[in-house]
């Protein structure tokens, strides 16, 4: 168990850079106190009311809500609004710091697969640490989707490491991982959006996921060309950064 700490660690902080998402909804989130998610609490009613904005929001267009807190997202599901739900580095890394006691039981998981998966201990110097610990951050990623997915109904996008946007094949391999790890622990590919940034490599990755069967969610969509390229190579959504 010695092993655990030190790849805990670099598992909750190298996970990249974490793209904002404007066409999902995406709550404030305080730093939390028993008092705020007693008042979280208190205003599901006035969320789940036929004037809100979420509903005036959800009669226009299917929500997915863009946060990585689970008694957030129970909050706003139990309105009916939210059916999906995205995950980002950012999200996954902020779970594995947070000390919360069923996030650290996902850091926990996710270390001890990686290293019943790998033949050498990530403490040594040698080229099998990078694939332990990125083996972790997918199971670690994972996880926190499942968790979601039990609360949901619909989709979940979980992103494929961002440092591999410009690498077509490891990002196929890597969200073929992701599927079978969800699929190992009951969450159906039909529910799940694997997460590629729209580099021309991405797009290639995509392509060649959705002829599998497996739907992207292309993201860092910052201009009409990437848009129209994804849309020519099949992919399943985009998300476009209207305000960048």
């Amino acid at each position: 168990m010695k092993s655990l700490v030190p790849l805990a660690f670099v598992l909750a902080t190298s996970s990249g850079f974490a793209p904002r998402e404007h066409h999902y909804y995406r709550p404030n989130q305080p730093a939390r106190t028993n008092a705020l998610v007693l008042q979280a609490e208190s205003t599901a009613a006035v969320l789940a009311s036929a004037d809100s904005q979420l509903a005036q929001l959800a009669s226009m267009t299917t929500l997915s809500i863009d946060i990585g807190d689970l008694q957030v997202i129970q909050l706003y599901a139990s309105t009916g609004y939210i059916t999906d739900a995205t995950t980002n580095p950012l999200f996954v890394s902020q779970a594995g710091l947070s000390g919360d006691p069923l996030y650290a039981n996902m850091v926990d998981d996710a270390v001890s697969y990686a290293l019943q998966h790998t033949k050498n201990s990530p403490l040594h110097d040698d080229p099998s640490e990078s694939a332990t610990v990125s083996l972790a951050i997918d199971r670690l990623a994972v996880n926190l989707g499942k968790a979601i997915a039990d609360i949901v109904p619909g989709y979940i996008s979980t992103e494929v490491d961002p440092r591999l946007s410009f690498d077509t094949e490891a990002s196929i391999q890597r969200g073929l991982r992701i599927i079978d790890m969800y699929e190992t622990l009951g969450v159906p590919k039909s529910r799940v959006l694997i997460k590629l940034a729209a580099t021309w490599e991405g797009i290639l990755a995509a392509e060649q996921l959705q002829a599998r069967g497996i739907q992207c969610n292309l993201t860092l969509v910052f201009s009409l060309t990437q848009a129209i390229a994804c849309a020519q190579y099949g992919a399943h959504l985009i998300s476009p950064f209207p305000g960048r």
